[in-house]
């Protein structure tokens, strides 16, 4: 299995592989090669002992591989020689076919499971493969679209967050956005911790600061 488990760094990043930077702190006594593979395996097919439904092109397409495994500091310093821990920096390369563009999905596959429990290590960097980021389009506008839609072109856009950010029921959060659209702000958005609470439902928030964005028009 190293054969499919262990590769070069510069024959991944030909392929469609996003590669994770990770930081770790084993025991003297641990072999660091043996926790990366599991770390690859572990966040991939999910396990490393021989079960019915794992095949060779199984492992080669969906099963992630180490690509780097670096000391830090050196072994050859002295402050690192007594110490009775290790640090490392690991990369492994994960198959972008197994999250797509699901980014929730890949920030679990690359950090969730193995990575949270047996391994404890810290996501340090996410190397993105071209073709994997050629398949995000972008901003449906960007900068040049938002100020078309806002009919705004020689000024700063001004942007004003809903406050505090979460506590506030529909109602109390439209009369903050009544009273705020009343000073000419261009934009006025929730903050981004208030996501669904029982309390402030997104279709509730919506009809109450509709109406309130129709009473600063009639005020106007």
């Amino acid at each position: 299995m190293d054969s499919v488990l262990y590769t070069l760094a510069e024959n991944i990043r030909e392929q469609n592989y996003v590669i994770a930077t990770y930081y770790i702190k084993l025991p003297k006594e641990t072999d660091v090669f043996k926790k990366a593979s599991t770390l690859a395996i572990g966040q991939t097919i999910g396990t490393w002992i021989p079960i019915p439904g794992i095949t060779d092109e199984i492992r080669e397409k969906y099963m992630g591989k180490v690509v780097n495994i670096f000391d830090v500091p050196s072994l050859d310093l002295a402050t690192q020689i007594d110490t009775n821990e290790r640090e490392y920096i690991i990369q492994i390369a994960y198959p972008a076919v197994n999250f797509s563009t699901d980014l929730p999905l890949m920030i679990t596959s690359l950090l969730g499971n193995d990575a949270s429990t047996s391994a404890q290590v810290k996501l340090l960097d996410i190397e993105f493969p071209e073709k994997y980021a050629s398949e995000f389009e972008g901003p449906s506008y960007g900068i040049e679209g938002i100020r078309k839609f806002a009919g705004i072109q020689e000024r700063h856009i001004l942007l004003n967050m809903i406050k505090p950010c979460t506590g506030l029921t529909p109602k109390e959060g439209a009369r903050i956005f009544y009273e705020t659209a009343l000073g000419g702000v261009d934009f006025i958005k929730d903050d981004e911790l208030l996501g669904n609470p029982p309390y402030s439902k997104p279709e509730e928030r919506v009809r109450e600061y509709k109406k309130a964005a129709e009473a600063c028009i009639r005020v106007w």
